[in-house]
């Protein structure tokens, strides 16, 4: 069975000389970030994907929320709609 691929998409973006040093910092110290659970980055992409994952995550389920919640709403309007049908 191959693989399917859990990555599509590639962002880059450009990082000033002193969020660099920052980056490095976290490397150097063997820190944990914690996100669910605590884990040691040991690559500069590592530090970046553990910084935003949390956001990441809350912009996901909003997303999945909004869209559960205009899904709910259509079908009120179209149950609304077939009661306002049967009435007359």
């Amino acid at each position: 069975m191959p693989r399917e691929k859990q990555f599509t998409k590639t962002v880059a973006f450009r990082v000033t000389a002193q969020e660099w040093e920052a980056i490095q910092h976290v490397i150097e110290l063997g820190a944990p970030i914690w996100t669910p659970e605590p884990v040691v980055p040991k690559r500069p992409t590592d530090v970046i994907r553990l910084w935003i994952a949390m956001d990441l995550a809350q912009a996901i389920e909003g997303r999945d929320n909004a869209i559960k919640k205009a899904e709910a709403a259509a079908r009120r309007a179209a149950k609304k709609a077939q009661a306002n049908n049967d009435n007359a």
